[in-house]
This record gives C-alpha cells, structure tokens and sequence, in this order.
C-alpha cells in the first residue's frame, strides 16, 4: 500500500510516480495475473488433495457399513440358529 494514501501527498511519490499512474492497466494485469496464478495452484492442490483421501473415504464408508451390518448379522445367524 503506498504511504501517500495515508498522509494526502503534496507531490507524488517514487512508488505512485507518473509512469505508475500513468498505466493502471498494466497494475491491473498483473494482479489478474497474479490471481490466475493463485487460482490455478489452488486447483492444482485441490485436485492433487482429493486423489488420496477418496481412498480413505472410501474405506471408512466400508467401515461404516460393516459397522452397522454386524449386529443385524449377528442377530439374523442367532433367529436361524435357534429355529434349528
């Protein structure tokens, strides 16, 4: 941030000077640039992230699934035990 916003400048400063103010555009692609950039690790990261754990996701819905299926198990093999 340039110190000038803060104090109201009396001339500009080597930061805003006029070959900065006189291309804003150029201020402005860069930071798109920029942003693109940030975007585009960010997806990259996303993407690389969400190979793994869909894995392990995966495992725990298995899991999950046996988890609640054993004692529905247990009870059926009990009921057909006992009818023997």
């Amino acid at each position: 941030m340039c110190p000038c916003a803060l104090r109201g400048p009396p001339a500009p400063c080597s930061p805003c000077g006029p070959g900065r103010a006189a291309r804003p555009e150029a201020a402005a692609r860069r930071v798109a640039a920029r942003l693109r950039r940030l975007g585009d690790e960010l997806e990259q990261r996303r993407k690389a992230r969400g190979r793994g754990p869909s894995a392990a996701r995966r495992l725990a819905a298995v899991a999950g699934l046996l988890c609640a299926l054993t004692p529905a198990a247990a009870l059926a093999w009990l009921i057909r035990r006992r009818s023997l």
